[in-house]
């Protein structure tokens, strides 16, 4: 059943690993753009569990993830802070994006991506 969530789990832990990120690097403030780095990255949550696992579309899911990071990249550029919490956050929904893709999404049994049928 997990590994139908998989991907979802992934840009979950991306998420958490931002928002820990922004708590506990050396200023420990938590500033008004690592917020909304965190809700972005957060935001990407939804499609990356909603996007359907389909043979016809392996990549969606980490389109949902490239986009977040490059929104997450975006936001710390337009408000020009640039610190060192920033581009972990960054980081953490960049590496989040390549792990949705590299993360296989579906049981090995599912005849969609041709594996065997399961048996009941």
């Amino acid at each position: 059943m997990m590994g139908r969530y998989s991907k979802t789990l992934v840009a979950a832990l991306a998420t958490v690993a931002a928002a820990i990120l922004a708590a506990f690097m050396p200023d420990s403030v938590v500033s008004t753009v690592e917020w909304v780095n965190v809700a972005i990255i957060a935001v990407g949550l939804v499609p990356t569990f909603y996007v359907a696992n389909s043979p016809a579309a392996p990549v969606a899911k980490a389109i949902v993830g490239a986009a977040t990071a490059a929104l997450t990249l975006l936001t710390t550029l337009i408000a020009g802070g640039l610190t060192v919490t920033e581009w972990s956050q960054v980081a953490a929904a960049f590496v989040g994006a390549i792990l949705v893709w590299a993360v296989p999404n579906t049981p090995a049994g599912d005849p969609a991506w041709g594996g065997p049928a399961a048996v009941a």
